[in-house]
């Protein structure tokens, strides 16, 4: 009997308290502190969206945070939706790269294929947002450790809050802040 209830209940706590640890101590040895890991909501800090001085980058910026919050609420019909926008965009600003790894998140029909694809399409993003000039604001990069099963991944926010768009609310505060594009 108490082999039973440890299965239903302790075996899947065992597991978050693991993943819990395992995150805020890949980013101890990284340098990290537990503060800027699991960011609580009332530290959340919410600085506005950084203004472009090209409207095609300000669109491609606008559509990537759509992308990566359908993302973090696990909903890939949105992050399909968000990614064609987003394809468009890049498109428009002569990103060819950008533009196909957008194409296949569009296509992609699981979560899990659309998260895959996300680490490149951040990539490529940085690289467009960095060689043009911020108006005003900050974009954040953001770090993961824990994903693609611990090689880690980044992505860009227009908050320094973290909220992770390759777990969700599986490990939505796990992260950390790694650069601020000005």
């Amino acid at each position: 009997m108490k082999s039973n209830t440890f299965l239903k209940f302790g075996a899947p706590l065992a597991v978050a308290i693991c993943l819990a640890i395992s995150c805020t101590s890949s980013d101890k040895k990284n340098g990290h502190t537990d503060a800027t890991t699991m960011e609580t909501d009332t530290s959340k800090s919410i600085q506005g969206n950084p203004e472009f001085s090209d409207a095609k980058v300000k669109a491609v910026f606008d559509s990537y945070i759509e992308l990566k919050e359908a993302l973090v609420a696990s909903d890939s019909v949105k992050a399909s939706n968000a990614a064609s926008k987003l394809e468009a965009a890049l498109a428009g600003a002569g990103s060819t790269k950008g533009n196909q790894v957008a194409g296949q998140i569009e296509k992609e029909t699981t979560l899990d294929g659309q998260r895959k694809q996300f680490n490149q399409l951040s990539a490529d993003v940085e690289t467009l947002l960095k060689s043009n000039k911020l108006a005003s604001g900050t974009v954040y990069k953001q770090y993961c450790p824990m994903a693609y099963e611990g090689e880690g991944a980044y992505w860009l926010s227009n908050e320094s809050g973290i909220r992770n768009p390759y777990y969700g609310d599986e490990m939505l505060k796990c992260g950390s802040v790694e650069e601020e594009i000005k």
